[in-house]
């Protein structure tokens, strides 16, 4: 009587150790260690919900993130395209797919891919924001501008819009309102704004 007494203590010590992680668990442990910048261990946390759900979009669509961030594009595009397959109205993925395609120099696909982010949500700044940069590295800043004014009527305190509106000013020859983007977007807390700020001013 006494072992089985002992034994079932010992059962009810060890079932805490034993609780299973779900996916959601894995998810928030990856987004976790995406903000740190550990972006390996994030990999490892979204490989264990696809391992767990092979159906979930959000997973893929973060570690497409992070492929690009690592600079492994053709890898992020397979994770978009996987979270499209999932999810043909997932304007995330679209816009991610761009930009990984704006990486490779494919500008053409990258835009396609944004106007369709835009197609399905047309209030989406992330979109605008990721489509008007595009037409700064192309050197269309008229289209960027626009984009990014729409980008900032629907976000008006993201000061990255600003800072990146400012090159689009810059291009065209419009050096007072770039300073003015500058200035906004350093008062919004961007160091790179702020630091821009300061060199445009220099130049003066």
């Amino acid at each position: 009587m006494k072992q089985i007494f002992v034994f079932i203590i010992a059962v009810l010590l060890f079932l805490p150790s034993c609780k299973t992680e779900t996916k959601e668990t894995f998810f928030k442990r990856g987004v976790d260690y995406q903000k740190k910048g550990q972006f390996d261990k994030a990999i490892e946390e979204y490989n264990k919900v696809i391992t767990i759900d092979p159906n979930y979009a959000p997973a893929y669509n973060n570690r497409g993130l992070l492929y690009i961030m690592k600079d492994q594009y053709d890898q992020g595009i397979e994770d978009f395209n996987r979270a499209i397959s999932i999810d043909s109205n997932n304007a995330l993925a679209y816009t991610n797919r761009g930009r990984a395609y704006d990486r490779k120099g494919q500008f053409d696909k990258a835009r396609e891919d944004h106007n369709k982010a835009l197609a399905i949500n047309p209030s989406y700044a992330l979109a605008y924001k990721n489509r008007g940069f595009l037409y700064v590295k192309i050197g269309q800043p008229d289209e960027a501008i626009e984009d990014f004014n729409k980008a900032i009527a629907i976000e008006p305190n993201d000061a990255k819009v600003y800072n990146i509106r400012a090159a689009a000013y810059e291009l065209k020859g419009l050096k007072e309102m770039a300073i003015a983007d500058l200035q906004k977007s350093c008062d919004l807390g961007d160091e790179v704004g702020c630091k821009g700020l300061q060199m445009a001013l220099k130049k003066q």
